[in-house]
């Protein structure tokens, strides 16, 4: 065994661990580069779209702004409408409180009174 060992100098297992540790660096440099290279391929794809959707909105301008017109007043009136429906659904259920509290009152009052006999 001692004859296998003798062939390596120490300076050629060195330079190994030096090629190992370069190898590595490498590999390490090369994925980050790729995952780089995939994130500026996304980043160009994006920017791609947004400006294929800012150059419709220059060409139509007129439509987009009536369109917005159209959204908004179709926003307002489901708002309005959600706000009819809360305000309905909290009155009733004050009204039920209202109803439960004086019926309880009634219940009470009852139960004080004396009883003529």
């Amino acid at each position: 065994m001692l004859r296998y060992l003798s062939k390596y100098s120490f300076a050629d297992m060195q330079m190994r661990v030096e090629l190992a540790m370069t190898y590595m660096n490498m590999l390490k440099q090369l994925r980050m580069n790729m995952g780089i290279t995939k994130l500026r391929e996304k980043v160009k794809a994006q920017q791609e779209k947004l400006h294929t959707v800012a150059k419709t909105a220059g060409l139509h301008h007129d439509e987009w702004v009536e369109n917005a017109d159209r959204w908004v007043a179709g926003f307002l009136g489901k708002f309005e409408e959600g706000c009819h429906i809360m305000e309905t659904a909290i009155k009733d259920r004050i009204q039920e409180r209202l109803k439960r509290q004086s019926s309880k009152e009634m219940n009470a009052n009852l139960l004080q009174e004396p009883v003529a006999s």
